[in-house]
């Protein structure tokens, strides 16, 4: 019993098996709206957003959320917009990047409506840019996945909603990893490699973006 529970903490750890299904779990407790704490921190960020914009001093103003933290950028700019109708009345330019992102893991949730219907909030949007940069090497993620096409959400023909920007950079280019052999720990490195620097200085070839 001791060797097979070796074994099992082994294979758990070389695959950060504990940190991924803590995170499902904790989405799953989002969709069953368990975690009040977190809906007001969304709040508040919808809140600055607005009054950012208000202050009209800004040229742009971009919201960024990288793993599964794009769920909460993609909340509170949808709050900000559903609270504050004029938001994109105001001088700066409102876009959202999302980075490795990790949004059907909330979104295919059968009790996620809350999050669709934010979701639908932002299809709307005719003045809003949507870059999502997510690659096929990080096996974390879900690159180049259209959000609203898998919640079956409705986009507005082009010009009259939002403007989608599916990007999966090479990863392996920058770092020098081959995608074929990495290890485990270089899997969940390459998850996070859009918060670093990378080895490589080299410009990406235009092709391959």
């Amino acid at each position: 019993g001791w060797g097979v529970w070796r074994l099992a903490h082994a294979f758990e750890t070389s695959r950060k098996l504990d940190w991924i299904m803590r995170s499902h779990a904790f989405t799953a407790r989002q969709a069953h709206d368990e975690v009040p704490e977190v809906e007001q921190r969304i709040d508040a960020f919808a809140q600055q957003i607005i009054e950012r914009a208000k202050q009209n001093t800004d040229e742009e103003i971009l919201i960024v959320g990288h793993s599964s933290g794009t769920i909460l950028a993609i909340s509170a700019l949808a709050r900000a917009i559903t609270q504050y109708p004029p938001l994109f009345r105001h001088k700066a330019k409102i876009a959202l990047l999302t980075l490795g992102q990790c949004t059907p893991m909330l979104s295919l949730l059968p009790r996620a409506t809350r999050f669709r219907q934010e979701l639908a909030v932002l299809a709307q949007q005719q003045d809003l840019l949507w870059v999502d940069l997510s690659s096929n090497t990080d096996q974390i993620c879900s690159p180049k996945v259209d959000q609203f096409a898998i919640c079956d959400i409705a986009v507005p023909p082009q010009g009259k909603g939002i403007t989608t920007c599916l990007i999966s950079p090479p990863f392996y280019l920058m770092t020098g990893v081959n995608s074929k052999t990495r290890n485990h720990a270089e899997i969940f490195d390459l998850h996070f490699k859009y918060l670093k620097h990378f080895e490589s200085e080299e410009p990406l070839p235009p092709s391959s973006v």
